[in-house]
């Protein structure tokens, strides 16, 4: 197991929201994407990618390699990527209580090592579309193209935009914990992006943090992907199988480096 650092991307002292919010309190407000969830994405894309034991798979903004470590324990050649230090840190202690070898990586999306790398590129759970401008976001799609060996297979899990502008709630208010958690949703139209403003109060101290994404649909989805070579070949809903539409909540894309 190795941990890299891979980042030449300036680091601002306004920083992006993103470079702020993936720690122990992320964590603890996403609890239910556990280890059950990992395994169920992971047998989704071993039955989409034909995915072989000892593939070069690279898991792109990783978190705390809760992928990675399903992956690894399965046989694959891993590579976890992201740019959190935290959630890194603890992938790293996941899986050395496993004794598996998994090499994480520091990185920026937009720019990071490899060519002609992997076999397969995952990106779960809407680990896209974060940054302003959609050049930025194209390079991210860019270097999966990069990474990826010719006739390889990508797997992009995002948010389906008509799914949360049809089903949009504006304000939750539950309790995780010891911590009541504030979640305020607003539609950005100028920008097409969806933001949440998130404040945890714990023991009568207030913490806030951010979220903003890109609300991109399959067709935006495939007029970035073609020029980077990557093609689209089949878009789900869900998990389960279920066909892109509007009564499903995720767009999964499967497609290859041609």
């Amino acid at each position: 197991m190795r941990f890299f650092g891979w980042l030449n991307m300036s680091e601002k002292q306004n920083s992006p929201w993103y470079q702020s919010w993936f720690n122990e309190d992320y964590l603890e407000i996403y609890r239910h994407r556990d280890e059950g969830d990992a395994q169920r994405a992971i047998l989704f894309a071993e039955r989409e990618l034909g995915l072989r034991p000892g593939d070069r798979v690279l898991d792109l903004c990783c978190g705390n390699g809760r992928h990675s470590v399903e992956l690894a324990r399965r046989g694959y050649r891993v590579t976890g990527l992201d740019l959190s230090h935290t959630l890194l840190r603890l992938g790293q202690r996941y899986a050395r209580q496993e004794s598996l070898k998994i090499a994480f990586v520091r990185a920026d999306a937009r720019q990071f090592p490899f060519h002609d790398a992997f076999d397969t590129v995952l990106n779960f759970f809407t680990s896209f579309g974060y940054f302003d401008a959609d050049a930025d976001n194209v390079a991210v799609l860019e270097n999966i193209a990069r990474v990826l060996r010719q006739g390889g297979r990508f797997l992009v899990d995002y948010l389906n935009a008509d799914y949360v502008l049809k089903n949009f709630v504006f304000k939750t208010v539950w309790n995780c914990g010891l911590s009541k958690v504030r979640e305020l949703r607003t539609i950005d139209t100028k920008n097409n992006r969806v933001v949440k403003t998130i404040t945890i109060e714990r023991d009568g101290v207030e913490t806030r943090y951010y979220e903003s994404v890109k609300l991109y649909r399959e067709d935006d989805f495939r007029a970035m992907l073609e020029p980077c070579g990557l093609a689209v070949k089949n878009a789900f809903g869900d998990y389960d199988g279920n066909p892109a539409d509007t009564m499903r909540p995720r767009l999964i894309l499967i497609g290859e480096k041609v």
